[in-house]
């Protein structure tokens, strides 16, 4: 899956990691900076899982554009096989954009002024 996602899946996963340590921190220990950290990585991880699959997409759009490389038979399998390349990323960072909210929600609701 890492492979197939292309370069664009390792900022995705290292962030997420990142993200979902402070997140889980957070939920462990409330603190504004906590807070804050845990909605700025996953905003930037949701820019980052765009990018890479924008990347993925125009990746494969250029490939299969070239007759040289796909036929005329080959075209619509490539295109697929393409697609489903470039939702690599979107998977992964997804994971990730899911998981860490619900962290920050755990964080918020232990807070003793909450």
């Amino acid at each position: 899956m890492m492979r197939e996602g292309g370069a664009g899946m390792w900022p995705s996963f290292i962030l997420g990691l990142v993200g979902l340590f402070v997140a889980g921190r957070f939920a462990a220990k409330p603190d504004p900076r906590g807070f804050a950290l845990s909605i700025g990585l996953w905003v930037t991880l949701g820019a980052t899982v765009v990018l890479a699959t924008w990347t993925d997409l125009a990746a494969t759009f250029q490939w299969v554009q070239d007759p040289a490389r796909t036929t005329d038979a080959q075209f619509a399998r490539m295109v697929a096989e393409g697609l489903k390349e470039s939702a690599r990323p979107g998977i992964i960072g997804g994971m990730f954009l899911t998981l860490m909210p619900l962290l920050v929600t755990v964080g918020i609701y232990r807070q003793p002024n909450a």
